[in-house]
């Protein structure tokens, strides 16, 4: 049976016409981008440590994922659960992943004054600090670079400090974090 003009609802063509000019379309390849960067930007969560990656304010799905990476030996089950992780990451700003892991990114591929270069400054002098031929001239260079710095205070918690240990969230680590945070805001 042939329609007729007036079978019509011209009103609902107009507003599906208008629908379809509001869509945007998004190519495949986009969305593979996409998808591939999601990847990446889990592979490194996956990588930095979860003391960095809790305040940093993800859902608690995306928490565990992250830790039942951490907990996998098999590359290939890895493999399968970062891209879990990169799936449930896909509900958050891709643009706001990527400032969050520039901030917390372990690679030092940064900017200068980011804590990751703090981190690893705080490494560095807490290694140096650790061998004992190294112990004063290390402290004397410290002395030099900043006046307020407790000599006294460092080398008690020197003595606390257990060679061998990551000196990471020790009072050590605390004192040195504060010390060269400092030192940059200056």
């Amino acid at each position: 049976m042939a329609r007729f003009k007036k079978d019509f609802d011209w009103a609902q063509i107009e507003r599906d016409q208008q629908a379809d000019e509001e869509i945007i379309y998004v190519s495949k390849s986009e969305i593979k981008r996409d998808a591939q960067d999601y990847r990446k930007i889990a592979a490194n969560l996956v990588e930095l440590n979860l003391n960095k990656i809790l305040p940093l304010g993800f859902s608690s799905t995306v928490i565990d994922a992250i830790k039942a990476a951490k907990q996998m030996k098999s590359m290939e089950a890895r493999r399968r659960q970062i891209n879990y992780v990169a799936k449930q990451l896909r509900s958050y700003d891709l643009e706001e992943l990527n400032q969050l892991l520039k901030e917390t990114d372990p690679t030092g591929h940064i900017a200068a004054g980011s804590d990751v270069n703090i981190d690893k400054q705080i490494r560095v002098t807490i290694d140096r600090l650790l061998q004992p031929q190294f112990t004063s001239r290390a402290l004397d260079a410290l002395a030099k670079q900043e006046a307020n710095f407790d000599r006294k205070l460092v080398l008690e918690l020197l003595k606390q400090a257990k060679p061998g240990e990551d000196p990471l969230n020790t009072d050590l680590w605390n004192y040195f974090y504060e010390f060269f945070r400092n030192r940059l805001k200056s």
